[in-house]
């Protein structure tokens, strides 16, 4: 997973500082660090990084506020570390599809496994919601082509198929998409 643009908190600098070396060598994009967690969110507002790896331990990080934060925008997985992964992290991680708690120590290997790991599973969620908002909107077009079906069926005398086959027809020669076309018959109730 390299290349992905990294923002890294530990209140630690020395471990801070090996995390940011680490992650460098095996060509993730190290794009801000923090010591605490305003300073996270502050990084996070302004760069929409695609991961935040958060040594907990040394610092005061609300993991529960950056989830909330984070989560509904759903463009950046977190890591956090720690060497006390408590049922309230892990309740969270297991309901969260972009949280995922690693046990310190780690060595190398195992937190690069890890974080190709999270960011795999990151990746599949975000393809997930992206087709579950293609879904939504299909369906949210059907039904408001079905309505306006509807109205041109009474208003026009038109047949199910004339009235799909106008809208569609109108979508084509003004270059709208049919959504459009059946929103507008809707609201004038005019076609």
């Amino acid at each position: 997973m390299p290349e992905a643009n990294v923002v890294v908190a530990s209140g630690e600098t020395e471990y801070r500082k090996h995390l940011k070396s680490t992650l460098m060598q095996c060509g993730y994009k190290l794009v801000g660090e923090s010591d605490n967690m305003d300073a996270t969110l502050r990084l996070y507002h302004r760069l929409i990084p695609r991961l935040i790896i958060a040594d907990i331990d040394n610092i005061d990080f609300d993991v529960i506020g950056l989830l909330n934060v984070i989560e509904p925008v759903g463009e950046t997985a977190i890591v956090i570390l720690t060497s006390n992964i408590q049922q309230q992290l892990l309740s969270m991680a297991k309901e969260s599809w972009i949280l995922t708690p690693i046990m310190k120590p780690v060595n190398k290997q195992a937190l690069i496994a890890y974080l190709e790991i999270a960011m795999a599973n990151f990746e599949r969620y975000q393809k997930l919601q992206s087709e579950l908002n293609n879904l939504k909107d299909d369906l949210e077009t059907r039904k408001l082509v079905d309505r306006a079906k509807n109205i041109l069926m009474k208003k026009k005398k038109m047949t199910e198929a004339e009235a799909f086959r106008s809208i569609q027809k109108k979508s084509m020669d003004n270059s709208i998409p049919m959504k459009k076309v059946a929103e507008s018959i809707i609201i004038t109730n005019d076609f």
